[in-house]
Protein backbone atom coordinates (compact mmCIF):
# COMPACT_ATOMS: atom_id res chain seq x y z
CA UNK A 1 0.00 0.00 0.00
CA UNK A 2 1.30 3.46 -0.84
CA UNK A 3 0.01 6.58 0.93
CA UNK A 4 0.75 10.00 -0.52
CA UNK A 5 0.46 12.79 2.04
CA UNK A 6 0.14 16.38 0.89
CA UNK A 7 1.45 17.17 -2.57
CA UNK A 8 3.81 14.18 -2.51
CA UNK A 9 5.73 15.70 0.43
CA UNK A 10 5.57 12.38 2.30
CA UNK A 11 5.21 8.94 0.71
CA UNK A 12 4.60 5.99 3.05
CA UNK A 13 5.01 2.40 1.79
CA UNK A 14 3.37 -0.31 3.89
CA UNK A 15 2.72 -4.02 3.70
CA UNK A 16 -0.96 -4.95 3.83
CA UNK A 17 -2.52 -8.11 5.27
CA UNK A 18 -6.26 -8.80 4.94
CA UNK A 19 -7.83 -9.98 8.20
CA UNK A 20 -11.45 -10.17 7.01
CA UNK A 21 -13.36 -8.94 3.96
CA UNK A 22 -13.49 -5.38 5.37
CA UNK A 23 -10.60 -5.33 7.86
CA UNK A 24 -6.86 -5.18 7.16
CA UNK A 25 -3.58 -4.52 8.94
CA UNK A 26 -0.75 -2.36 7.59
CA UNK A 27 2.88 -2.15 8.68
CA UNK A 28 5.02 0.78 7.56
CA UNK A 29 8.08 -0.46 5.65
CA UNK A 30 9.50 2.75 4.13
CA UNK A 31 9.04 6.51 4.41
CA UNK A 32 10.17 8.85 1.65
CA UNK A 33 10.34 12.55 2.48
CA UNK A 34 12.68 15.48 2.17
CA UNK A 35 11.55 16.73 5.58
CA UNK A 36 12.77 15.59 8.99
CA UNK A 37 10.11 13.50 10.73
CA UNK A 38 10.04 14.60 14.37
CA UNK A 39 6.77 13.09 15.61
CA UNK A 40 5.88 9.51 16.48
CA UNK A 41 2.73 9.40 14.34
CA UNK A 42 4.48 7.89 11.31
CA UNK A 43 7.45 5.56 11.80
CA UNK A 44 8.88 2.40 10.26
CA UNK A 45 7.38 -0.70 11.87
CA UNK A 46 4.13 0.97 12.97
CA UNK A 47 1.15 -1.38 12.62
CA UNK A 48 -2.44 -0.20 12.21
CA UNK A 49 -5.67 -2.18 11.80
CA UNK A 50 -8.26 -0.50 9.57
CA UNK A 51 -11.91 -1.39 9.01
CA UNK A 52 -13.69 -0.23 5.86
CA UNK A 53 -17.03 1.19 7.01
CA UNK A 54 -18.35 2.83 3.83
CA UNK A 55 -17.51 2.97 0.15
CA UNK A 56 -18.88 5.37 -2.42
CA UNK A 57 -18.27 6.11 -6.06
CA UNK A 58 -15.34 8.45 -5.31
CA UNK A 59 -14.40 7.69 -1.69
CA UNK A 60 -13.69 5.07 0.99
CA UNK A 61 -14.19 5.66 4.73
CA UNK A 62 -12.04 3.61 7.12
CA UNK A 63 -11.99 3.52 10.94
CA UNK A 64 -8.93 2.71 13.07
CA UNK A 65 -7.93 2.83 16.73
CA UNK A 66 -6.07 6.01 17.72
CA UNK A 67 -4.90 8.02 20.75
CA UNK A 68 -3.29 4.97 22.34
CA UNK A 69 -6.44 2.88 21.70
CA UNK A 70 -8.68 5.35 23.58
CA UNK A 71 -10.61 6.54 20.51
CA UNK A 72 -11.71 5.51 17.04
CA UNK A 73 -10.57 7.77 14.23
CA UNK A 74 -11.75 7.85 10.62
CA UNK A 75 -9.98 8.46 7.33
CA UNK A 76 -11.72 9.46 4.13
CA UNK A 77 -9.77 8.46 1.04
CA UNK A 78 -10.52 9.87 -2.41
CA UNK A 79 -10.47 7.44 -5.32
CA UNK A 80 -8.58 8.48 -8.44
Amino acid sequence: MIEIIGKKTVIVESSLRMLTKCKFETEIKNIKTKYKMTDDFIYIGKKTVYEIVETGKNYIIMDYSCNEDRNTCSEILEKE
